[in-house]
């Protein structure tokens, strides 16, 4: 005999609400970023930095006073020493024309043709040993070191030149010199002008602030 079948008890489930927490909301810090200064790239190689002062060329320095006075004097000078000479012939032209001819016994015209060959071809001379001069002041001006001592070289054989000179010219100024010829107090003048120009071109190419500029423009092409 089989025992009676009896239904399982259903029993309420009890619901309990999900509890709700409060998401707690975190504020992320900002930190301001450190900007760092951006190095200088090597021209031709992106991405490498360059050194600060490798690599940098620094300026010319400004032209002193003592380079463009010097500049000056040794044209000034330069011209003295073409001019000069023609201007010492044509205030003794006579001179030297009546010496010519009471030498040689030639005519006048024939004296004077001549002697205007002699001064012509003196003064193309003095003109082409003038160039080195004027290209070395010119390239001194530029701070070239081999300028400055061309003109070293160049400068004391004017001086000394120029002494024998002015000396020759005093010693033409006695009653003991030619008689055709006879030099003048503006000869004098002139020589001493030429004389005292040499120097002082001299003495302005080798001042310190001019040695300081040469070597400063001898190292600015080298860096080149």
């Amino acid at each position: 005999m089989s025992s009676p079948q009896y239904p399982d008890p259903q029993y309420p489930q009890q619901q309990y609400p999900d509890p709700q927490f409060p998401q707690q909301q975190y504020l992320q810090q900002q930190y301001p970023q450190a900007q760092y200064p951006q190095q200088a790239q090597l021209p031709g190689y992106p991405g490498v930095p360059q050194l600060s002062g490798v690599g940098e060329q620094r300026p010319l320095p400004a032209r002193p006073a003592t380079i463009v006075a010097a500049f000056w004097c040794w044209l000034g000078a330069t011209a003295l020493w073409v001019l000069g000479p023609w201007t010492f012939f044509l205030l003794h032209w006579n001179g030297f024309v009546n010496g010519t001819m009471r030498g040689s016994g030639i005519r006048r015209t024939d004296a004077d043709t001549g002697f205007t060959i002699t001064v012509a071809i003196i003064v193309v001379a003095l003109a082409a040993l003038a160039v080195p001069f004027v290209i070395a002041a010119v390239k001194l001006r530029a701070g070239r070191r081999w300028a400055q001592i061309l003109l070293a070289i160049l400068g004391g054989l004017g001086v000394v030149v120029g002494a024998l000179r002015a000396i020759s010219v005093a010693f033409g100024m006695s009653s003991s010199a030619s008689e055709d010829v006879l030099s003048t107090p503006v000869d004098l003048a002139i020589a001493g002008i030429i004389l005292l120009s040499t120097v002082a071109a001299l003495v302005l190419t080798f001042l310190p602030p001019s040695n300081q500029f040469v070597a400063a423009a001898n190292s600015f092409a080298a860096n080149r």
